[in-house]
């Protein structure tokens, strides 16, 4: 691969298309360039598959093919130059990314500059736009020739640690591929990524482990193998020492079986975390630390400290007067045995199932961080409700008198803390609200709330009926998933309030392709054709800039798009299935239908 040089700039023909703080390119822009920044802080994204860990200024500039996905969302400042560039044609081979891992923080000036006169869409500040990246090119390429060597080896290193992870590495033989001594590059590694050879190759050999793990159906023992590990058994010590799970627990936990561990294309918190402080050596790769897992990582070892103050309580309970405890406690007949719990809890917990409690009146003292940014929940009902994140200490510092999960991994953890309901996540919400009425000693609300839902549902569908006709097909998909594929939903997540919610019509082959255990599909971008409806839905990102269908690729000569069918919606507002947010989303989408039939009568 060719390193570009300031002369070859100085003859490009560069265009920028957008400039934002979201590192993710939809699949429909045409981008053959990317400058980015990112300000002081600790992230992991990912550049062409290959991880790029930081915890200094890191600056990148990368031509085709593009893909920069973000694993980890970083609390630092970022800003991303998306742009068309052509040489002259003397460079005809792929050219090589150039990361800086300590850059100047000034250059992160210059982009802030770029991006002020870039919105001002005056043809002066557009001249001074190109003069500021002018500038920040011309800075790139006159640093201190050694420093300029050293980002490219760190460079070059990740980039092998990443393509021989698999094979018997140390850093003896890191070095030597690299033709540098041990201490030299591993003393620039460290300075330039924070971590060790070590560490990372560890950190990368566990990622690809959990990925196999979910997404084929290899054993332990050919995962194992496929990262570098001949032994199965220290492969399981090793996983488990990373991530609180064996190998087994971490599949069985992350394959689909809820609404979180579902859906495609949400990912909310930070998946594999690096954690810093390791310890290593060279002959068995001991390690000390470790990552901390997507979703729900609960600390295992908590638990066990507080069996004996779990059972304290208990006794305490069973020298309670009998008739006391009969009048003030129920029963509910779970799929996990019968549970026993206050007739009308206080405190109670919950992950999944804030919008259900919330639809009957009674307010969690702790839920998870996703449900608390639900923007259909007011403000006002989340307040006092206390984020649990991953911490089953968290949990118990609550003093939950019930917690009502829907994960199933975690119910034994939680029921030594309280009464623990398991419920299993379905797209049926009035079914789901009758059962909550029923833990929760409020079944006539839950009636009342089914009542004014299908009243809701009929009125949106009433006035729909006039716009859409009966045998039209609706296609619902998100072209935002930051992997180049495009996710088509069914009749659950994002297409539940299309088609169940308003009794839109599929698209067949999204029909055919969808189930309802797992009611969305992912393809290829040159697939959609054959799964757009007579009307499709575009869920995206609301910080990702507008797409102009009519001149897309593989959109533009499609009848959807010549006919003015195609909807936009926010992706993160329409992921929530909940009571509250499926009636704020059919709204939404009736509102959307009527604006659209009204513009066109217009014209």
């Amino acid at each position: 691969m060719k390193n570009l040089t300031l002369a070859d700039w100085d003859s490009a023909k560069l265009t920028i298309i957008h400039i934002s703080k979201n590192p993710q390119l939809m699949p429909v822009i045409t981008c053959n360039c990317i400058f980015g920044f990112i300000a002081q802080g600790s992230g992991e994204w990912e550049l062409h598959h290959t991880p790029l860990l930081h915890h200094k200024n890191i600056f990148l500039i990368v031509r085709d093919p593009i893909n920069i996905h973000v694993t980890q969302e970083p609390s630092s400042e970022c800003l991303w130059i998306y742009c068309n560039v052509s040489f002259d044609n003397t460079i005809s081979e792929p050219l090589e990314p150039l990361i800086f891992y300590d850059a100047p923080k000034h250059w992160l000036t210059l982009m802030d500059n770029i991006n002020t006169q870039w919105e001002m869409h005056t043809d002066a500040s557009k001249y001074k736009t190109k003069l500021y990246l002018a500038e920040l090119i011309y800075e790139m390429y006159t640093l201190d020739s050694n420093r300029l060597h050293e980002e490219q080896l760190t460079s070059q290193t990740l980039d092998y640690i990443n393509k021989h992870f698999h094979e018997n590495l140390s850093r003896h033989t890191i070095a030597e591929k690299m033709n540098y001594s041990v201490s030299y590059l591993s003393k620039q590694f460290k300075y330039q990524t924070g971590y060790g050879l070590i560490d990372y190759l560890l950190h990368t050999r566990i990622k690809h482990a959990k990925r196999l793990l979910v997404e084929t159906h290899h054993s332990i023992q050919e995962v194992s193998k496929q990262i570098g590990y001949e032994d199965s058994s220290y492969f399981t010590r090793l996983f488990k020492k990373h991530t609180g799970l064996t190998p087994g627990q971490y599949k069985r936990l992350y394959l689909p079986t809820s609404l979180v561990l579902n859906n495609p294309n949400f990912e909310l918190k930070s998946s594999d975390v690096f954690n810093q402080g390791p310890l290593y050596n060279d002959n068995c790769y001991q390690y000390e630390g470790g990552f901390l897992p997507m979703k729900f990582n609960w600390n295992h070892t908590i638990v066990a400290s507080f069996v004996l103050c779990a059972a304290l309580l208990l006794t305490a309970c069973t020298n309670n007067d009998t008739t006391k405890e009969s009048e003030e406690t129920m029963v509910y007949h779970s799929i996990n045995g019968d549970i026993t719990y206050k007739k009308n809890p206080q405190r109670i917990v919950t992950d999944f199932y804030l919008g259900y409690l919330l639809a009957l009146d009674v307010k969690p003292v702790g839920s998870n961080e996703a449900q608390l940014k639900n923007p259909y929940i007011p403000e006002k009902d989340k307040k006092e409700i206390e984020v649990i994140g991953d911490s089953i200490e968290k949990v118990l510092s609550l003093e939950p008198d019930l917690i009502i999960t829907g994960n199933k991994e975690m119910y034994e953890q939680l029921s030594k803390i309280a009464p623990t309901i398991y419920i299993e996540y379905e797209e049926n919400i009035p079914k789901l609200i009758k059962e909550f009425g029923i833990i929760l000693n409020r079944e006539n609300l839950a009636q009342e709330w089914q009542k004014n839902y299908q009243q809701q549902v009929q009125t949106a569908r009433q006035k729909i009926a006039r716009i859409i006709k009966p045998e039209e097909t609706i296609t619902v998909m998100d072209i935002l998933d930051g992997k180049g594929t495009i996710t088509i939903y069914g009749d659950g997540y994002t297409g539940y309030p299309v088609y169940t919610g308003l009794g839109l019509q599929m698209a067949p082959a999204v029909k055919a392709e969808t189930t309802i255990k797992t009611p969305w599909v992912q393809i290829s971008s040159e697939k959609i054709s054959d799964f757009v409806g007579d009307r499709v839905i575009v869920a995206r990102a609301a910080d990702t800039p507008k797409v102009d269908f009519t001149t897309a690729p593989v959109w533009k000569s499609l009848d959807v798009v010549k006919n003015n069918e195609v909807y936009e919606i926010d992706n993160f507002k329409f992921w929530f299935t909940d009571p509250i947010s499926v009636i704020g989303q059919m709204n939404d989408l009736t509102d959307l239908f009527i604006e659209r039939a009204n513009d066109k009568k217009t014209k």
